[in-house]
């Protein structure tokens, strides 16, 4: 199977086999195409759910240095406070 092409439709169409509007490829709507869409949405998002883990993870590990780890990188304890109250979601 190959790619469906709809080369009748004008070409403003945006429906399922037209060009990208980011990339300008056309979607490959084949059994293969679809999956390997799902695979690579499946990792963009465990691959999105780890980077949050460890975001909350180091936040967390941030607020439990002391006075004197903290003089030594450099940072004060409102910048710590200030970093580890963001959302895991927010850089």
């Amino acid at each position: 199977m190959g790619t469906i092409q709809l080369s009748h439709r004008p070409a403003a169409y945006s429906g399922p086999g037209s060009p990208d509007r980011y990339t300008g490829k056309r979607l490959d709507l084949t059994v293969g195409g679809v999956w390997s869409l799902i695979k690579t949405a499946a990792r963009l998002s465990v691959e999105t759910l780890l980077l949050w883990q460890e975001r909350y993870r180091m936040r967390r590990k941030l607020l439990e240095l002391d006075n004197r780890m903290l003089e030594d990188i450099g940072l004060s304890r409102a910048e710590i406070w200030r970093e580890a109250s963001k959302p895991f979601w927010r850089a």
